[in-house]
């Protein structure tokens, strides 16, 4: 069965505009903004082989809920500090009236050595979306 030209025309157009459709979906689903910055820490400690960074880009509005995560940056065998970082994120996701923070965490397996005490936030309320982290060496 042969089809008319002008059908053939319209179907390939409707195929076209479908995945090209499915194709712009998928591409504003993956992240196109960041939070950058530096991580660092005071005490003249040295991380031991196997470190690991994690830093974190929170939505905190709500006080009687857990932070929904936006972002995350993970890094291996960070070695000494300082530490740069991106957090890629949506920007479809982030609402104007909300607060967003990030926080970071270092350590070796399961032991924690070093961790953000401070809320700094970013993005939203003219907040910047470069940050300059200052972690605190964690106790036994």
């Amino acid at each position: 069965m042969k089809l008319h030209p002008t059908l053939t025309n319209v179907c390939c157009l409707a195929l076209f505009a479908f995945f090209f459709g499915l194709n712009a979906q998928a591409e504003s689903t993956e992240p196109s903004a960041q939070v950058t910055g530096v991580a660092s820490y005071r005490e003249r400690i040295a991380v031991p082989p196997g470190a690991q960074l994690e830093v974190v880009l929170a939505d905190v509005s709500r006080m009687d809920a857990p932070s929904e995560t936006l972002g995350k940056a993970v890094q291996e065998n960070v070695g000494q500090p300082p530490y740069a970082f991106a957090i890629p994120y949506q920007p479809e996701r982030i609402i104007p009236s909300h607060r967003y923070a990030v926080r970071a965490r270092l350590t070796v397996g399961s032991r924690l050595l070093f961790t953000t005490v401070t809320m700094y936030p970013v993005i939203t309320n003219g907040n910047p979306s470069d940050v300059k982290l200052m972690l605190k060496h964690v106790g036994r």
